[in-house]
């Protein structure tokens, strides 16, 4: 039965040539070093074969040959200051089957882009000036209305010439120095509202000063005002500024959502794998580099992350389901080999099963044909039972308590959990009905 599951994947997924996307900053991380390849396709053919998200295309010694490195582990970008090192990541949305959200070129939302100088989505927006009883209330709001992204830290010379770049012309924008609702005016009580420690300040000449009263924001100058000169700072009231400055973290891919039905398989698979395999597998560190942002942890055991993702995932935007599609990913891969080699299968399946996102695009020959994988089961006996469990998953997906658009790029959430899980019981039982008929049918499997 298990067998059959991964028969069934493997049918359900057409091979596709691999894409990807150049990075306009350059990846700090674990590189792993391949060596010459012919071109880019080969390279990022390695990447997929290795399941990493990323890979680094460097001038060969030879003519016409590039040197490859693959990406184990992120920390950081930095800024790229030539064309003899490219950093890309790889491009899972195939034949269009997967909706592309919460990113643009740059991985920043709309309105931002990545500065490296602060590596951070950097943002300028107008300020919305209206009368409140809470200024400071009114003011952050603003900033977690686009993006939940908060006011922007300054902590040297490069990011405040950077942001004067960013500024209209004659303007100036809010930061996020500001003295703390309930606490009165003192030269001494300027905080950053993300908790940075942060000692750098551009005071203009005669600031701060509280000349107006009230004067608990910051703001940055583009142009030479009565205030001071280009690039200083002046505590004002935020009513004599017309702009904002804020930053989000970028998300270290592009988000993708993978197809229902395809989820649906893989729960299955779990679900009817989880005493073969329920010892706990631990994914590396260099895989979850950026779980802490998330409040995620360092480690998980693949099980929880993936019932997590399904229930959740799949129907929400959050810009944390990148890493549980990494998560997800790399559980996927060892269940796969745990299950060829307890079959004993003669060429395990090494590549990427299903649409599974992130690493996921797969190319031609990664999983070395279905018969091999298979280890000399017969297709022709399996493959008609197959469609009869693909109608079965299908069945299951109008289960979930009605499908419908609320949710954008997704197209549907569940209705009733409670009434879907109790109709999925009983699809499982089916299956396990087909599947026990299959085992009579091949004895092979």
């Amino acid at each position: 039965m298990r067998s059959l599951i991964l028969l069934m994947l493997i049918e359900l997924v057409e091979l596709n040539t691999v894409r990807y996307t150049l990075l306009p900053s350059l990846i700090e991380g674990n590189l792993q070093p391949v060596g010459e390849v012919v071109d880019l396709q080969q390279c990022s053919e390695k990447a997929v074969s290795e399941g990493r998200i990323a890979f680094r295309i460097e001038r060969g010694t030879r003519d016409g040959t590039v040197l490859c490195s693959l990406l184990s582990g992120f920390t950081k970008f930095t800024r790229r200051t030539g064309f003899d090192v490219l950093d890309y990541i790889l491009d899972t949305n195939l034949n269009d089957d997967l909706c592309q959200v919460g990113s643009e070129r740059n991985g920043c939302p709309s309105g931002f882009a990545f500065k490296a100088s602060f590596n951070k989505c950097v943002g300028v927006f107008p300020l919305v000036r209206k009368a409140s009883s809470s200024p400071h209330q009114l003011l952050n709001s603003q900033c977690t209305s686009h993006s939940n992204s908060t006011l922007v830290t300054i902590e040297n010379e490069a990011q405040n010439s950077e942001i004067i770049k960013m500024l209209p012309a004659k303007t100036g924008a809010l930061i996020g120095l500001q003295i703390p609702q309930g606490k009165k005016w003192s030269a001494n009580n300027f905080q950053w509202v993300d908790g940075s420690t942060s000692t750098y300040r551009r005071w203009a000449s005669i600031e701060p000063g509280n000349q107006g009263g009230n004067e608990f924001f910051v703001g940055l100058l583009q142009a030479p005002t009565f205030i001071g000169t280009p690039g200083t700072w002046g505590d004002l009231d935020r009513f004599l500024f017309f702009y904002i400055v804020i930053k989000k973290s970028p998300p270290l891919i592009y988000l993708y959502r993978n197809n229902l039905l395809n989820m649906a398989a893989w729960f299955f698979l779990d679900m009817l794998t989880i005493g073969l395999f329920f010892q706990p597998v631990f994914i590396p560190q260099n895989d979850v580099i950026c779980a802490k942002s998330c409040g995620l942890g360092t480690l998980f055991h693949p099980k929880a992350i993936y019932v997590s993702y399904f229930l959740f995932g799949v129907f929400t935007s959050n810009v944390c389901m990148a890493l549980w599609l990494c998560f997800f990913y790399r559980y996927a891969q060892l269940t796969s080999t745990r299950m060829a080699s307890f079959l004993g299968l003669t060429a395990p399946v090494s590549g990427v099963l299903g649409n599974v996102p992130i690493v996921g695009s797969v190319a031609s020959g990664v999983l070395g044909g279905a018969e091999g994988a298979a280890g000399g089961v017969n297709l022709d006996i399996v493959q008609s039972l197959l469609k009869v469990i693909e109608g079965l998953l299908k069945s299951i997906l109008g289960s979930l308590g009605g499908i419908t658009s609320h949710v954008p790029a997704v197209g549907g959430v569940v209705g009733n959990v409670g009434s879907a899980a109790s109709g999925i019981a009983d699809q499982a039982s089916s299956i396990g009905n087909v599947a026990g008929g299959v085992a009579k049918a091949v004895p092979s499997v």
